[in-house]
């Protein structure tokens, strides 16, 4: 994942790590969470993918796929954390909050598998409740609050 994202954020370069399947990045503010979601959203915006966003409430999950959004043509203002209806679709993005959902079997029963298909980017809050019935090829993006604003974690899983 090496060309994945060199981003350059703020005049300085934000990237930490990187190596072939997992990149980390420092966001110092909701603009910063937002470009390297764009970045991102660019990389795959050729091509469907499975994003799964874990993280603590107000962690920058929403503000990351605001930024996949804007990469894919998608006004950001429409993007806002479909909690009480779990998803919002947008043309090629679907995006899905599961934080109400107790277990994969309600997932499933609900037909949402449906929308695991390779010309879609498919960006998942809260994808714990359902990581059994995940495919097997998707990014995990891991968001922490720091010191130094927030980390995020990019792992490519294949």
């Amino acid at each position: 994942m090496k060309y994945l994202l060199k981003t350059l954020l703020g005049g300085k370069k934000r990237e930490v790590t990187n190596d072939n399947l997992t990149s980390t990045f420092l966001a110092s503010c909701y603009e910063e969470t937002k470009k390297i979601g764009y970045q991102f959203g660019k990389s795959v915006s050729n091509k469907g993918a499975i994003v799964c966003l874990e993280g603590d409430l107000g962690s920058g999950k929403t503000t990351f796929v605001k930024g996949i959004a804007t990469a894919v043509g998608i006004n950001e203002t429409l993007i806002t954390s479909p909690t009480f209806n779990y998803l919002n679709i947008f043309d090629r993005l679907v995006h899905f909050d599961l934080y109400r959902l107790k277990s994969y079997h309600e997932f499933l029963s609900m037909g949402f598998d449906e929308y695991f298909d390779d010309q879609l980017i498919v960006c998942i809050e809260w994808p714990h409740v359902i990581k059994a019935i995940l495919p097997k090829q998707l990014y995990w993006i891991k968001l922490n609050h720091n010191l130094c604003g927030r980390s995020i974690i990019i792992n490519k899983l294949a």
